[in-house]
């Protein structure tokens, strides 16, 4: 499956802050525990300064919200179904509506995850931006340039 990640990266210009982006996400791709299994970065990198390139923020962060929300709701409906000591367990235990002890260790997976397919937006040092609250530390530590830097967006269609 394929989704749409954005990276806030800085440079002095848009070629800098995108090659940051690029560097990010492939640090992101490959076997093993990364996230991703390969990825391809987008045609534009944008500035925030523009209201594209915020347009573009607001939406990863929309979608990494609501991506949140829907994995809380599928762990409160498998924990309803499960004991704890049911759920410490490595057996696979079933009820009915296709809700099982496995797929409740999932979706508290999902939920807690900093990287992934349940994560739309990434700083500058390649971290999970999870929350508003994150976002808005992210981009007011740039409310004032430093070196001349300024902040740009650059996405990234990336299959896991």
């Amino acid at each position: 499956m394929h989704v749409i990640i954005g990276m806030i990266t800085y440079g002095k210009n848009k070629d800098i802050a995108r090659k940051i982006a690029i560097n990010i996400a492939e640090a992101m791709i490959g076997e093993g525990n990364l996230p991703f299994d390969y990825g391809d970065v987008s045609s534009e990198t944008i500035s925030l300064e523009n209201d594209a390139g915020m347009e573009v923020v607001n939406l990863c962060m929309e979608s990494t919200v609501a991506d949140f929300i829907y994995n809380m709701q599928n762990v409160r409906r498998h924990l309803a179904s499960f004991t704890d000591e049911e759920l410490a367990t490595n057996e696979y235990l079933a009820c009915k509506d296709a809700i099982s002890s496995g797929m409740a260790r999932y979706w508290m997976y999902k939920a807690g995850q900093y990287k992934g397919d349940s994560i739309y937006l990434y700083d500058n040092d390649g971290e999970g931006i999870r929350t508003k609250e994150n976002l808005q530390k992210v981009l007011s530590q740039w409310d004032k340039p430093v070196q001349g830097q300024k902040v740009f967006v650059t996405t990234y269609n990336m299959h896991f």
